[in-house]
């Protein structure tokens, strides 16, 4: 019985899998080629922000850049790859958890079973910055989750990786950085607020890919351009920019927040 039972759960895994690759052939989108643009930009040795422009974070296109290597020119190539990469962290993922818990390891693989099938609609296929933000939220979040119904779930190694998922996520995305907030908050509660040697581990675990980041930008001198490019243009230019054609790419919030905030600015 357990092994028909495990043979029924490798099963899942290879429908999983072919659901991701087949995914990775269906539609693209323009904002993809800018950050595959940005990638190829990396592999020539150029600098993010001072030698080419764009108002997001970086770590899609320093992923791109690697897929570059292995695709030989070929998109088709380099979403199988993004297919791939993210099957193989949501499946390492369900080994861990299947580890740590097997009740909730139930749960997790229908949620593994559903991302790609979401993924058709929110787009979680297509190489977006927000895609790869979204990857890293889901592995932090069933990580944390985990450990919440673990018992020592103040085990400072998971959280440490959770972290370094949360700070990926932020990397792809600055729009998730209040939700990276929160994740950090659940960390810092796992750990317990009187636990101060462990918060300090974590605390230095947690900040140092942002102050090595802090570093390099520092070190290529392009600090200022990083700063204008993701706070400056997006807060006092993008924002502005609203799109009034209620077409396939019509966004409702992104419409209200600008309506809203030009109001403030005009009227306030």
């Amino acid at each position: 019985m357990l092994k028909k039972l495990l043979n029924k759960f490798n099963l899942i895994y290879v429908v999983i899998f072919l659901l991701f690759v087949l995914n990775s052939a269906y539609v693209s989108y323009p904002d993809e080629f800018i950050n595959v643009l940005g990638g190829v930009s990396i592999n020539q040795g150029l600098i993010p922000y001072v030698n080419f422009f764009d108002h997001h974070v970086p770590f899609a296109w320093y992923l791109a850049s690697f897929f570059l290597i292995f695709s030989f020119k070929s998109f088709i190539l380099f979403r199988l790859y993004f297919a791939i990469f993210t099957f193989l962290i949501l499946f390492i993922l369900s080994k861990w958890i299947k580890k740590k818990n097997e009740d909730l390891y139930l749960y997790y693989l229908g949620f593994f079973f559903v991302y790609p099938l979401a993924g058709l609609y929110y787009w979680f296929h297509l190489y977006l910055a927000d895609s790869l933000a979204i990857l890293f939220f889901s592995v932090s979040f069933w990580i944390l989750i985990t450990q919440t119904f673990s018992k020592n779930r103040d085990d400072i190694k998971p959280l440490i990786a959770s972290s370094f998922f949360v700070f990926l996520m932020c990397f792809s995305s600055l729009t998730f950085a209040y939700l990276g907030a929160a994740l950090y908050l659940w960390h810092v509660y796992l750990i317990g607020f009187t636990k101060l040697k462990k918060l300090a581990i974590f605390l230095i675990y947690s900040v140092s890919p942002y102050v090595l980041y802090l570093g390099y930008l520092f070190a290529t001198n392009s600090f200022k351009e990083f700063y204008f490019a993701n706070f400056t243009y997006n807060t006092e230019l993008y924002i502005s920019i609203p799109n009034y054609v209620r077409g396939n790419n019509f966004n409702p919030p992104k419409f209200a927040a600008t309506v809203v905030y030009n109001f403030l600015q005009g009227y306030m």
